[in-house]
């Protein structure tokens, strides 16, 4: 370290003086130093940015390992950790030093976990999957031994779907979702339902709402649903009947979910059914029996605990 630290301060002299090519030397000679060492996190972005900047300005098109947008012509000494806005930055170019290192070697299926969780713990939205995350849960996939459960695979591949979901991309979140349904199996029928529920709901986010009513109908075709995953699925399929023009079943199917949230006490499942009947009736025109099913969710979602509200309540207040 005392060789990293020397050759990264040689580097940040030259490159202060103008002299790229020297200041490369010097802080390729500090990378070598580290051998994929992270004990100093700060040292390690350090070198990685200042490297990255030197290459920049050298017009080396081909240096994709790091970010290209660095801000700032001279940093100093970790001191362009301040300069630049906010906690992304840093943790962007971290990831980019721990991706750099992990090609390098092959992963085990910890270590692979161990990076999510690093990107977890900095990450700017602490309830969603960062992008970030994609690379190294890929990896930890790859990792596994053809023995390893089921469940494991299961997962990660649903922790692939939800990030890929939430950011929109629900072709690959279908395609992981899919193998979650292969690997559901061990975990009993009502995982393979909620699975199966899951996959409906992507296909109509995805403007599939056909193949979402194919799943669903055959989930209540199997009879195999619990009381509560049955308000669900009529809900859904309701929702999928509205998605292509349905109206009259759709607002059939929206009674039925009805009838069985209020059977099992479900206050949340009430409240988004009668809101799904407000938008059905005010697609159709009915608007002042929209608003009669939107003034008889918001009481039911103010008996709920302020984290059950999410975005429904927020949605109908507005």
């Amino acid at each position: 370290m005392a060789l990293v630290r020397l050759c990264f301060l040689l580097g940040w002299l030259c490159s202060r003086r103008l002299k790229l090519s020297q200041a490369q030397v010097y802080f390729e000679e500090a990378l070598g130093a580290l051998e994929h060492s992270f004990g100093d996190l700060f040292l390690v972005v350090a070198v990685y940015a200042n490297l990255a900047s030197i290459y920049r300005k050298q017009n080396r098109e081909k240096w994709t390992r790091e970010p290209q947008r660095l801000r700032g012509s001279q940093p100093a000494p970790y001191s362009w950790l301040t300069s630049i806005p906010g906690s992304y930055s840093w943790l962007k170019c971290l990831l980019s030093c721990v991706k750099v290192a992990s090609l390098r070697r092959q992963d085990s299926l910890a270590s692979s976990l161990r990076r999510v969780n690093l990107v977890l713990q900095n990450a700017l939205q602490p309830h969603s999957l960062p992008t970030q995350t994609s690379h190294y849960l890929r990896r930890a996939l790859a990792s596994l031994s053809p023995d390893t459960g089921q469940v494991l695979h299961g997962l990660l591949h649903a922790s692939l779907a939800q990030m890929y979901n939430h950011r929109g991309y629900h072709g690959p979140a279908i395609t992981f979702m899919m193998q979650v349904v292969d690997t559901s199996a061990v975990a009993g029928v009502r995982a393979i339902v909620d699975c199966l529920v899951a996959l409906a709901w992507l296909h109509v986010l995805h403007g599939q709402s056909l193949v979402a009513l194919n799943i669903l109908q055959s989930v209540q075709d199997a009879v195999v649903a619990s009381e509560d995953q049955e308000g669900v699925i009529a809900n859904m399929v309701a929702l999928a009947l509205k998605k292509t023009g349905r109206m009259k079943q759709a607002a059939e199917g929206y009674y039925c979910a009805l009838r069985a949230s209020w059977d099992l006490r479900q206050w949340r499942n009430q409240a988004v059914v009668l809101t799904n009947f407000w938008t059905l009736y005010l697609h159709a025109g009915a608007s002042r029996l929209a608003q009669h099913y939107l003034l008889e969710a918001v009481p039911l979602f103010l008996r709920l605990p302020c984290r059950e509200c999410g975005r429904d309540f927020t949605h109908v207040l507005l």
